[in-house]
């Protein structure tokens, strides 16, 4: 199933297309059925779930990469930066009304692309949160 050659090291894992098209049919069943192709994590009420919300969408994102087929590096960069993100312990959204993007830069693992984006998913959740 996973195409070893013989007298080869075995991969712990099937072959990055066969992953991604698996995904990619079970995404298109979990749409036509009207279900979640992933379970959305807890975030608990605080100051930090801000942080928890932006690394959901990274992981989210790295997801969707990895159904894509991206390159390897840019599907590290967004699972690198989720993490960075999840055990963060100040608040992302303070940082952001502190320094503006260059402030999410400082972070590990977050470079100007990056920035851009966790900076209109903030931007985002405070509309959300004025609303509520």
């Amino acid at each position: 199933m996973y195409n070893w050659e013989v007298g080869g090291k075995p991969d712990a894992a099937p072959p990055r297309p066969y992953r991604a098209q698996l995904g990619r049919q079970v995404r298109a069943l979990c749409v036509r059925y009207d279900l979640r192709d992933r379970i959305p994590r807890y975030i608990p009420l605080g100051p930090l779930a801000v942080n928890k919300r932006i690394a959901e969408r990274l992981f989210v994102k790295t997801y969707d990469l990895e159904l894509e087929e991206a390159s390897t590096y840019c599907i590290w960069a967004y699972r690198k930066a989720a993490w960075a993100v999840d055990d963060w312990e100040e608040p992302w959204d303070a940082i952001y009304a502190a320094h503006s993007e260059a402030g999410l830069r400082r972070l590990p693992g977050i470079g100007k692309s990056l920035e851009r984006q966790i900076a209109a998913w903030i931007e985002s959740l405070e509309e959300i949160a004025d609303e509520a």
